[in-house]
């Protein structure tokens, strides 16, 4: 038989424990918020982890002007045929598309954030566009 006196000691990022006198239950510590720079640690009553991905890889936006995308987000662009896998620049062209920018398009808005790739082009010259980076 085991002693009462004998303790179960809740360890890093754990509370509860005490005697055997009664039963015991050990909880796991509420972990703290995770941020771009929050690593995976345990203090005496709490954990955190680390986050795999940056914060601005999450998209959280829904405005008509946004420039700023996940990767892998698709967009439908106009191009005017790019190749398949080129290297695009798309901007902004109204609150319903966007077009490549170049020298042709002097009327488009602001330029999207990233690397972008075109992935299939139509007879029209519309496209659907990656980011990749």
């Amino acid at each position: 038989m085991t002693p009462e006196a004998r303790t179960i000691t809740a360890g890093n990022g754990l509370t509860g424990g005490g005697d055997l006198a009664a039963n015991r239950t050990l909880t796991l510590g509420t972990p703290g918020s995770i941020t771009n720079s929050t690593t995976n640690s345990v203090t005496s009553t709490s954990h955190t982890h680390a986050l795999g991905f940056t914060a601005a890889e999450v998209y959280t936006g829904t405005g008509a002007n946004d420039t700023s995308f996940p990767l892998g987000h698709i967009i439908f662009c106009y191009t005017n045929n790019a190749s398949r896998n080129a290297s695009v620049t798309p901007a902004l062209r109204s609150s319903l598309s966007y077009q490549y920018l170049h020298s042709a398009h002097v009327d488009a808005g602001a330029i999207l954030s990233g690397t972008w790739r075109s992935r299939g082009v139509n007879n029209d010259g519309w496209t659907v566009l990656q980011r990749v980076a």
